[in-house]
């Protein structure tokens, strides 16, 4: 094993077993404490550590009991699969037996020892990864929620991919306080819609090189450390450089030595909630959950335990019982519960593919996610495989829950590996995978809570204007687009916007700034590109418009007399859902004077006046400056990288919380979402991962960001955020032979 100035590291073993055990030992040395909360997580064991403030998360994970199918899934793994589990559990452990000091999470916490690491801790790792990826329960409910608020003329605007409306009883709408009870859950999902990833490749043919290119950059919860490990590994017919999964061995997106892959997520709809009557049976578990008590409380006993009663169908575990009172029964199915699953001998094989051929055939057992990966080889060839197995149903789509008794409930089969999403050699030389919506054979969809199309067309507007103008593709153009912050999204909206009678009105009633000020500020948001940069004045005048005109529709005559409080709140919430294209098509219907002639009864032209004003103001407020020069998008869109451990602790909290500048937005390719922070701002609570680009010479050549480094230890030189790694290639090394010694 050898490290670079960056804390990457190269392993050069003699067996594959061998290379797997190096990697447990190096991700066992940068990232233990990672590892074993996110273990502690998917088991429901968070609240040994952390005492009742993670109570609900252990009960949650222990209601669908993660471990369980875990062990179903390492049976189903073939022995080689198996092997590489056990080998990098192996260096896991070595690391533990040997550490000469527990990471300072350890220390801080009181925890004196470590357990050992399995082969399902690894496999419960990919299971959390998957069910982050798989968030279609919450669309469900939220969608039955949406049926009951909003007419059904307007269920459109918000579900933009259901292709036929389905409707519960009006009886069965009580059941929508279930989702009020989980609405910590359910905010976390809705920060994080679409979270994805974008990934391209281009043919040999339109780079400077003459070879293919490919790029990717997942999308995910802002998170330090990152889940992602870069490191290179050799070891008999192992050859594979890239990310690795932190806590999982081999190489999750990166290249071996004949081709290269990388990965989106489809948003999969892998999920159902089925309705149970209140006389059925179910059979019954209970869970012991240790909850440690504070300091004050531990003299008697450290730990309190807490019984939960969890049943369990034969879809899968009953869920509602995590929010008592709901009145009704839901059961969970997800794909990733259920036996078989071979997802991790995929991810195996891969590290050993050849050819297109031995690429997909490595994919055909791969189940939950439901992923794009994209493929590009030494030979100049590029292609795509959506992977994942995507229920096959009849009579529903699965866009709302389904009674447990009725056919339309069942799922029959997985749909065909070979009627999945597939391309190969494209005749427009590239392929672009950006989470965008996809439809099957039979004319169902693998998801109906795709992303909206922006950042799949801003990709591809990228590649085709440099075809047309003659430029062919090096790693430095692939790098400039994913650091792309155009948003399409704005066009519509901004649109009407900066309609003449708008401005009129707005220079009429302003008194916010001087009108010298605000004329030149409208003439810089009449010239805007919608480009969330830095340095944007108009992005940020756009964000805070965008947010005061929704917030003005909450107000509005739109819903029913009858609707409560609680609905009303909900309708906020579709509201800021909205992208500005949605939010525009939402005002041309319901205010038609939008594109009529001017007056003063123009209530088109009122809303967006009015709202203007109220953003200048939250602006002027919140930079404290009525200089627009001072409203820069950088000054007022924030990241922060935040520990459990040190974040809660008032002394270390500035030594690990940093405050950095942000740019972008959802929509645009450098993906970066803005939530309302109390504190004034814009806070991003999601975006990329990682980003690398490929390119598949003689020699594969891959240019590698990690945003917050390679160690998890806070006070490690390798724990650094936005590190940008040199280019590494995957090479022939000389070998050195490390044995180690014999320890007493």
């Amino acid at each position: 094993m050898s490290f670079d100035d960056e804390g990457v590291p190269s392993v050069v073993a003699e067996t594959e077993s061998d290379a797997f055990f190096a990697q447990g030992y190096i991700h066992a040395n940068d990232r233990l404490w990672q590892m074993n909360l996110s273990r502690q997580r998917a088991r429901g064991t968070l609240s040994e550590i952390f005492g009742k403030s993670q109570l609900s998360s252990d009960v949650w994970f222990r209601t669908l009991n993660l471990t369980r199918a875990a062990e179903q899934a390492f049976e189903s793994l073939d022995p080689a699969a198996q092997q590489a589990l056990i080998a990098y559990s192996e260096g896991v452990n070595a690391y533990i037996e040997h550490m000469m000091q527990l990471p300072p999470e350890y220390l801080m916490l009181d925890i004196k020892e470590v357990e050992q690491w399995s082969p399902i801790d690894s496999l419960l790792i990919h299971k959390l990864m998957a069910l982050t990826l798989s968030g279609n329960m919450f669309d469900e409910l939220q969608r039955m929620r949406t049926a009951g608020v909003v007419p059904k003329d307007d269920m459109h605007f918000f579900y933009p991919f259901d292709s036929a409306p389905e409707t519960l009883l009006t009886s069965e709408l009580s059941t929508l306080s279930l989702v009020q009870g989980g609405e910590e859950a359910k905010v976390k999902h809705d920060r994080q819609r679409f979270v994805g990833s974008n990934a391209w490749a281009v043919s040999g043919k339109l780079t400077a090189s003459g070879d293919a290119l490919l790029a990717n950059d997942p999308h995910l919860s802002i998170a330090a450390p990152a889940i992602w490990y870069q490191m290179d590994m050799q070891g008999g017919q192992l050859n594979v450089s890239g990310f690795s999964l932190v806590g999982l061995p081999g190489i999750t997106s990166g290249a071996n030595q004949h081709i290269g892959w990388g990965f989106t997520s489809l948003i999969a709809d892998q999920q159902d909630l089925y309705i149970y009557d209140s006389s059925s049976a179910f059979d019954e578990t209970v869970e012991t959950i240790r909850v440690r008590r504070p300091f004050f409380e531990s003299l008697q006993s450290e730990y309190e335990e807490v019984q939960l009663r969890v049943k369990n169908t034969d879809y899968g575990p009953i869920v509602s019982d995590i929010n008592p009172g709901t009145g009704v029964n839901l059961a969970f199915r997800w794909v990733g519960l259920e036996q078989e699953d071979k997802s991790f001998e995929a991810i195996y094989k891969l590290q050993f593919a050849k050819d297109w051929t031995s690429f997909r055939d490595a994919l055909r057992v791969f189940k939950s996610p439901g992923l794009d990966f994209l493929y590009a080889d030494k030979n100049g060839n590029i292609g795509l495989q959506a992977a994942g197995h995507f229920p096959v149903r009849v009579g529903a789509t699965g866009i709302l829950p389904q009674h447990a008794a009725e056919e339309s409930a069942l799922w029959f089969g997985v749909h065909n590996f070979e009627d999945l999403p597939s391309q190969y050699n494209p005749e427009l030389g590239y392929i672009v995978s950006a989470n965008e919506h996809k439809v099957l054979p039979d004319g169902s969809a693998i998801s109906y809570e795709s992303a909206p199309g922006y950042r799949f067309n801003r990709i591809s507007q990228l590649l085709n204007d440099a075809i047309r103008a003659g430029d062919l593709f090096t790693i430095e153009s692939m790098a400039s687009m994913q650091l792309d912050t155009v948003d399409l999204s704005v066009q519509p909206l901004h649109q009407l916007m900066t309609q003449e009678k708008v401005y009129h009105a707005i220079e009429q009633s302003s008194t916010v700034i001087d009108q010298t000020q605000l004329k030149h500020l409208l003439k810089t948001f009449s010239e805007w590109d919608y480009a969330y940069a830095k340095e944007s004045v108009a992005a940020t005048l756009y964000h805070y418009w965008l947010d005061a005109i929704k917030g003005a529709l909450v107000g509005q005559s739109t819903l029913p007399n009858e609707i409560d409080t609680s609905r009303a709140h909900l309708f906020n919430v579709l509201l800021t859902r909205l992208s500005g294209s949605q939010l525009a098509e939402y005002i041309d219907e319901k205010f038609p004077s939008c594109s009529e002639s001017t007056g003063e009864d123009n209530k088109c032209v009122n809303l967006l006046s009015s709202t203007f004003n109220a953003a200048l103001s939250k602006i002027i407020r919140e930079t404290q400056s009525s200089n627009y020069a001072d409203w820069q998008w950088q000054n007022l869109h924030f990241v922060e990288f935040s520990n459990m451990v040190f974040s809660e602790n008032p002394v270390t909290d500035s030594l690990w919380n940093e405050r950095r500048v942000a740019q972008g937005s959802e929509y645009s390719v450098n993906a970066a979402n803005a939530v309302a922070n109390n504190e004034g701002g814009y806070q991003q609570t999601y975006g990329v991962s990682f980003r690398m680009i490929q390119e598949f010479g003689e020699e594969v050549v891959q240019h590698m960001t990690l945003p917050t480094g390679q160690s998890g230890h806070i006070f490690s030189p390798y724990f650094e955020r936005d590190k940008v790694s040199a280019d590494k290639q995957v090479v022939e090394r000389s070998q050195l032979i490390l044995k180690p010694m014999e320890l007493n």
